[in-house]
């Protein structure tokens, strides 16, 4: 089975091909890191990636020689705006008129899936602002290390477990940020 697995996968690698990363869904852990976190109603505002980051790094990563992209022809900041607004609306905390509003802006994202070693890190500097005033800024960083198979199609596999993890950690690390709980705390609607 494993070596059918493989060689299907490692015949779609062989033709270049790409993957998408999943939409986006809340989990009982987010619902419970929002509820902690005191929010009660916030909008999602802008994601995007930072101009120092190479413009394909927002569109596409390269693992060997496929390429994962984001759902429905995104971009990998806007997902990770769509992860944070997942875990948001599962704990009915997000609303798009609320006067919070949280931003982020991608500054790295990259993965490498060599022989032996994986690697991957994603970092965005995250805003909140409430009626257009600055309460919340600060950069955060999330990365994972794995061991990383030769068979192409099983690092690949890998790869992309572990990269798209790192979205729903990153995320995980805002809510729990003491500064940013201080910058929502009691969030509401007018």
């Amino acid at each position: 089975m494993m070596r059918l697995a493989a060689g299907a996968g490692a015949a779609l690698l062989l033709a270049g091909c790409a993957s998408a990363l999943g939409e986006p869904a809340g989990s009982l852990a987010g619902v419970q890191l929002v509820r902690a976190a005191g929010i009660k109603a916030i909008a999602i505002g802008r994601f995007d990636a930072d101009p120092a980051l190479p413009p394909r790094a927002d569109r596409a990563l390269d693992i060997r020689a496929a390429a994962l992209k984001p759902p429905s022809g995104s971009t990998l900041s806007a997902y990770l705006g769509a992860t944070l607004a997942a875990q948001l609306r599962a704990a009915g905390a997000l609303d798009p008129r609320a006067p919070t509003v949280v931003s982020g802006r991608l500054v790295e994202n990259r993965i490498s899936a060599g022989f032996g070693t994986g690697r991957a890190a994603v970092a965005a500097r995250f805003t909140v602002l409430r009626d257009g005033k600055p309460l919340y800024a600060k950069q955060l960083a999330v990365e994972a290390r794995w061991t990383s198979n030769v068979i192409g199609a099983v690092a690949f596999m890998e790869a992309e477990g572990r990269y798209s993890g790192l979205y729903d950690e990153l995320v995980g690390k805002l809510l729990t940020d003491p500064d940013f709980q201080a910058a929502v705390a009691g969030t509401g609607a007018r």
